[in-house]
């Protein structure tokens, strides 16, 4: 039997986000929150289950082998929108 933990992710005010960053921005930091998860992924055996705008569920063979950089919970005040 094979024993899988899953990751669930989401863009934490993605909806305020998307207003203040407007959608051809708001495309690409999606785009780079899914190649980071994607790259986190490949390096530890992982795979991607299922995408939902900018929600994810992954899956790993142990966990703990992936570490999510915590510098996606600050892009929102980084790029100014926090608040808004």
């Amino acid at each position: 039997m094979e024993t899988f933990t899953f990751l669930f992710t989401d863009i934490e005010g993605s909806t305020v986000l998307l207003r203040c960053l407007g959608e051809g921005l708001y495309g690409q930091v999606l785009a780079d929150h899914h190649a980071l998860i994607r790259s986190g992924l490949a390096a530890h055996g992982g795979r991607e289950v299922d995408t939902q705008g900018d929600a994810r569920k992954d899956s790993v063979e142990r966990a703990g082998s992936v570490l999510v950089d915590n510098s996606l919970r600050h892009g929102q005040s980084r790029c100014g929108c926090a608040g808004k």
